[in-house]
């Protein structure tokens, strides 16, 4: 991959800028190349760099990396596993199939950039300052350049670092909502699913056991944030105390031969602290938008989903010339992701109540409706019921454990 530093990049001439190159970015990217537009790919890191996260792409990144043509190179280098093991506050277990792949962000992240340069678009290193949304032309302004870089349209795929967001108006004045801590460890131990455990301690957040293949395991704990504040404890003490509750992550740690040093990043979970995903010629993509996902908090997927749907509208946008086209993305974004992030907020909220947690997991059989229900949310494409259906679910779901623990 060709680095340019961004003082060297031509100032004028692009169709589209995207800031930011992550899965979310460059994607958007790689579309807009393929349709033969110009498009500068920046990002603040020269690649490789690292990005902490689970590792983890679930059934629905598969789906998108195969329309994209890129399932072929990311199964070429990731492990592939089947199957999750849930495990509610009370060790209930519940296990589901399902197909996902683990892949170190460090290689994914550059694999997605890799192929963006390959389809024509420029990859750039440089950290956007300030922004200027105006017509017919947005200005960017980039640390170390004199004059600021023009394009058409911009996208901002700057994740949990949305102060160019903020000064646009496009997100409220709020904290990120989760953070999440890791490390990976060498172990002699063999697992062969991803396993997930809510313990009390951190409810609704959970550990997770990420085999990576080759006897390595991400390991790690997302942790919601208190009301009002950020986490009001010691996050490694968080994730010490979830190893040693759940026997499989004490097993797994007994037979390290070597642990990583723990490394933490925010999460920014739901499109509530954004106001809008379009400010003129400025969209926001993936987290930065708030793609990510409640109760899960899985990132991946829907933030190249918003690629996907950011990348359409601009292309009508470019060939038209018609910058109101871009409206498109924020409508595509209320009808096809806003219901799903409804249902796992609802989800997390559920998860939150203990013992609502072990009555899911407890009565979760092979064949069940909850069995069913949890299948839907690790599909490609759920096709999941209205909020609405969902919440009635839950409550009722809820007044039966209720009426069966009272019996």
């Amino acid at each position: 991959m060709s680095h340019q530093d961004a003082a060297s990049l031509p100032s004028c001439g692009w169709d589209v800028t995207v800031v930011g190159a992550g899965p979310a970015g460059s994607v958007t990217a790689l579309l807009l190349a393929r349709c033969g537009h110009r498009v500068l790919l920046l990002d603040r890191h020269r690649f490789p760099r690292d990005k902490v996260c689970g590792d983890g792409l679930t059934e629905a990144s598969i789906a998108i990396l195969e329309r994209l043509n890129l399932a072929a190179g990311v199964l070429a280098e990731a492990h592939e596993v089947r199957g999750v093991r849930g495990f509610s506050p009370s060790q209930y277990e519940a296990v589901m199939p399902a197909r996902l792949l683990t892949l170190r962000r460090t290689r994914f992240d550059a694999l997605l950039a890799e192929h963006a340069e390959a389809a024509g678009a420029t990859f750039g290193c440089g950290e956007v300052t300030g922004i200027d949304p105006g017509s017919p032309l947005v200005s960017l302004h980039v640390a170390g350049r004199g004059e600021p870089l023009t394009s058409r349209f911009a996208v901002l795929a700057t994740g949990t670092r949305v102060a160019l967001l903020r000064r646009l108006g496009m997100v409220h004045n709020e904290p990120p909502t989760a953070v999440g801590v890791r490390c990976y460890v060498r172990s002699a131990y063999r697992l062969d699913a991803v396993v997930v455990f809510f313990p009390r301690a951190i409810s609704p957040g959970y550990l997770w056991l990420f085999p990576m293949g080759g006897g390595e395991y991400n390991v790690g704990c997302c942790i919601l944030r208190r009301a009002g504040g950020g986490w009001r404890g010691n996050l490694k003490a968080a994730l010490d105390g979830a190893i040693a509750e759940l026997p499989i992550a004490r097993d797994l740690f007994a037979a390290a031969t070597s642990v990583s040093p723990l490394g933490g990043a925010m999460v920014r979970c739901g499109f509530d602290g954004t106001r809008r995903v379009v400010a003129g010629r400025v969209l926001a993509i993936g987290e930065a938008a708030g793609s990510t996902l409640h109760f899960t908090g899985e990132g991946i997927s829907p933030a190249m989903r918003t690629a996907e749907l950011a990348a359409a509208a601009l292309h009508e946008a470019l060939v038209r010339d018609e910058p109101q086209a871009a409206v498109e993305y924020p409508r595509q974004i209320e009808r096809l992701l806003r219901p799903r992030h409804m249902a796992y907020a609802l989800a997390e909220r559920a998860a939150s109540r203990c013992w609502l947690n072990d009555f899911f997991a407890r009565h979760s059989r092979q064949g069940s409706w909850l069995h069913r229900l949890g299948m839907s949310a690790l599909s490609p494409e759920p096709a999941s019921p209205s909020f609405r259906v969902l919440r009635h679910v839950f409550r009722g779901a809820a007044r039966f454990a209720g009426r069966k623990l009272r019996g």
